[in-house]
């Protein structure tokens, strides 16, 4: 976060630490990829009613201001179209989608 805090700020990439600057390519890396990626799955467990941390690290990679979405008087609006997504969730219930996992994954896509 602190280098994103940097560069919001007008700081230049160079001006990063190399930690700073391996964490932010990392970073663009699952962006561009989900980005370039024709299809996507998404396979998860329902943990506490809710996604795995991992799954939301990656989610909270590809929501991007101005790259997967924008923000608009109404609303966040998607600029991703087209892409298929297979979502997969291991349950041990029958939730018929409605549990916050589901939903979580469903309204970030």
């Amino acid at each position: 976060m602190t280098a994103w805090n940097h560069l919001q700020s007008g700081k230049e990439v160079n001006d990063l630490s190399n930690s700073q600057k391996i964490k932010v390519s990392r970073f663009n890396q699952s962006t561009e990829q989900f980005l370039n990626a024709d299809k996507v799955v998404v396979a998860n467990g329902l943990w506490n009613l809710n996604i795995p941390t991992r799954l939301k690290a990656w989610f909270d990679s590809i929501n991007v201001a101005g790259k997967t979405f924008k923000y608009t008087a109404q609303g966040p609006v998607g600029l991703v179209e087209g892409k298929k997504v297979l979502h997969i969730q291991a349950n041990g219930g029958v939730y018929n989608g409605q549990d916050l996992s589901s939903q979580y994954v469903k309204n970030n896509l």
